[in-house]
């Protein structure tokens, strides 16, 4: 056996055993980014629990019904984004676009529901002037919607992309055999997984303080 063929079988046991992959660097900097975002917002869900915890005020709070409503619609994203996650190993243009269209159409929704419902949240801290859980409140909210227009944003383009290269059949099979625009369509769903996941553990929290 040669020296290059054992190498590649040496190479082939480590990852067998280790279960080490390479990564696309996209990937390492969307899941870097997620890990520092997701952190940011817990820290905050921890100092808000902190300075708030004597305020006997905030048992008596009934969280918005629109909070739950509005992560109702983020798991319905992310079970979409599931199924896109297939399309794309199934090389399925048409319902990958269906499914972009899909979560578009949550998203903006979730935007209406969500936006009233933490108006409603944040108002019922007018009264407590000695209680700085307004403030961190409003960073938790601003945070969660900044990663959650940077979603929309990840899947426009997405979809743009997958509109203009699925016309042309020489530019759809490009399309579909470039590692690159495999790995945008990717992230642009596991941003959403990641999103509902920040979501939900947002409202668990508010859930358990304000009740």
């Amino acid at each position: 056996m040669s020296l290059s063929k054992k190498k590649q079988l040496g190479e082939q046991q480590r990852k067998k055993v280790w279960g080490i992959e390479k990564t696309h660097p996209y990937k390492t900097l969307f899941f870097l980014g997620s890990m520092a975002i997701s952190l940011a917002i817990l820290f905050l869900l921890f100092s808000f629990w902190f300075f708030d915890r004597n305020f006997q005020a905030l048992e008596s709070m009934i969280l918005p019904k629109g909070l739950i409503i509005s992560v109702l619609i983020l798991m319905g994203i992310a079970f979409v984004s599931s199924q896109g996650s297939n399309h794309i190993e199934k090389e399925d243009l048409r319902a990958l676009s269906f499914s972009f269209r899909l979560i578009l159409f949550f998203a903006c929704l979730y935007l209406v529901v969500s936006l009233d419902a933490w108006r409603n949240l944040v108002g019922n801290f007018e009264d407590l002037q000695a209680s700085p859980g307004k403030t961190f409140l409003l960073l938790i909210a601003g945070i969660h919607f900044f990663q959650f227009l940077m979603g929309i944003a990840m899947t426009l383009y997405s979809y743009y992309k997958l509109g203009v290269n699925s016309q042309d059949p020489i530019k759809k099979l490009v399309f579909v055999t470039n590692k690159f625009e495999l790995t945008i369509l990717e992230i642009s769903f596991y941003g959403w997984y990641w999103i509902a996941s920040t979501g939900l553990i947002i409202f668990l929290v508010l859930l358990y303080l304000l009740n």
